[in-house]
């Protein structure tokens, strides 16, 4: 029988053990033949190694070596539960050789097949793992909804094993060995419950219209553009009621496929005492995939995360924010109506995948399907999916998009307006 493995999902009464941190310092080269088991080894005697990262929509993405390839993109994912991840189609490009198949799952309905990889080890500069769990996953089908390509997720298992420093604001990662890292500086340390080398977080959700805080457990997410609550904690607690104006569309797409629900506002989210004012959640109506989870009630993404310099430190269990300078930043969402896909070997195409009801683009007679040409004279392939969105959320802005719909060319014209 196949094995079902849910990443971001730990299984009902799974308490992780926090094993030793693992570290060992290597004095020999990156790549080198090292000796079996998990490790993680810094070069030349180093404690820790700070790398340059990019972020794509709040998404950490930085290059990692596997099978002496450079230059693959991988993202640092605190929801990859106890494992650590390789598109399937770069493993067969590499030749990588294939374990055990399972099947498993994430956000959104589907199971996929996953398979085992034997023998893997990735490369950053100064530091090299060896001997975990990676496996292939089917990430490639991700791309159009992303925005861009994933090679690979360095997950819980490698990450457990660190203390992990995010400094969004200089697209700045540091891996510190555990075993003598120091905290320093000010900044709110949050008590984290570990399970299976994920992260959770007790925090109190206040609605809108309400003054009654809603305490719940959320895992701690890098890999997850967008704040969520999930199904049974939004119907407990009506969220969707209490939410002034909300906007059903599609929210995603995570390993398991398309995910919809409805966009909307809460007063705050307090986490210690930290409390993030009026962000854009979505309240998830799924019926199956981690959304649609009791066994926790939702995630802290990225557009949370990314508003702090993040501390995650595991074998402590504490998470320590220090407010960064998009902290006061507005929540913003979509004020088209609008829902891109992309495609093309640079992801510059744009088709439309959803036009929300009665919205400025529906109005306008936009339809799904319809290819993108240009935004206010201003040719399609200039953006990408995250400054096209970003684009398309300025209040009040009058915008022409010119469209092409089997074989047509027209424009259609609309004022953006605030949907939630």
């Amino acid at each position: 029988m196949k094995r079902i493995f849910f990443l971001v999902l730990f299984m009902a009464g799974c308490l992780a053990v926090i094993a030793g941190a693992g570290i060992e310092q290597a004095q020999s080269k990156p790549g080198e033949k090292t000796a079996v088991g998990p490790a993680i080894r810094f070069s030349d005697g180093a404690k820790s190694v700070s790398i340059d990262i990019s972020l794509f929509e709040n998404i950490i993405y930085f290059p990692c070596r596997v099978a002496g390839v450079a230059s693959l993109d991988f993202v640092l994912d605190t929801g990859a539960t106890d494992v650590s991840a390789i598109d399937e189609k770069v493993a067969e490009d590499l030749g990588l050789t294939l374990g055990r198949t399972t099947t498993g799952g994430g956000a959104g309905p589907e199971q996929v097949r996953m398979s085992d990889l034997e023998g893997i080890h990735l490369l950053l500069p100064g530091m090299e793992m060896a001997g975990f769990r990676i496996i292939t996953i089917p990430l490639k089908r991700m791309e159009p909804n992303w925005g861009r390509k994933k090679d690979g997720l360095l997950g819980g298992n490698i990450l457990g094993r660190l203390v992990t420093q995010i400094d969004y604001a200089n697209h700045k990662v540091t891996f510190h060995d555990p075993g003598v890292f120091e905290a320093s500086g000010k900044g709110w340390v949050i008590p984290l419950i570990v399970q299976s080398n994920t992260l959770f977080v007790k925090a109190k959700i206040v609605s809108e219209g309400s003054d009654v805080p809603r305490e719940g457990l959320f895992l701690i997410d890098t890999g997850v553009r967008m704040t969520f609550f999930n199904t049974p904690f939004t119907a407990k607690h009506g969220l969707i009621q209490s939410a002034r104006r909300t906007v059903e569309n599609i929210a995603g797409f995570g390993i398991g496929g398309a995910v919809r629900g409805i966009m909307g506002r809460v007063t705050s989210i307090r986490i210690g005492d930290l409390e993030i004012e009026r962000p854009v959640v979505q309240f998830s109506t799924d019926t199956k995939g981690i959304a649609a989870s009791s066994q926790f009630d939702g995630i802290i993404g990225a557009d949370i995360l990314s508003r702090f310099h993040v501390t995650f430190d595991y074998q402590k269990q504490e998470m320590i924010l220090q407010k960064g300078a998009d902290f006061l930043q507005p929540f913003e969402y979509d004020m088209s109506g609008l829902y891109f896909i992309s495609a093309g070997e640079a992801n510059n195409a744009f088709t439309v995948e959803n036009v929300v009801e009665n919205s400025p683009a529906a109005k306008a007679g936009a339809a799904k399907g319809d290819l993108l040409i240009s935004v206010d004279n201003q040719p399609a392939f200039s953006f990408t999916l995250e400054t096209l969105k970003r684009y398309l959320q300025r209040e009040g802005r009058p915008v022409t998009l010119r469209i092409s719909r089997a074989g047509n060319v027209s424009d259609l014209s609309f004022r953006l307006e605030r949907l939630i």
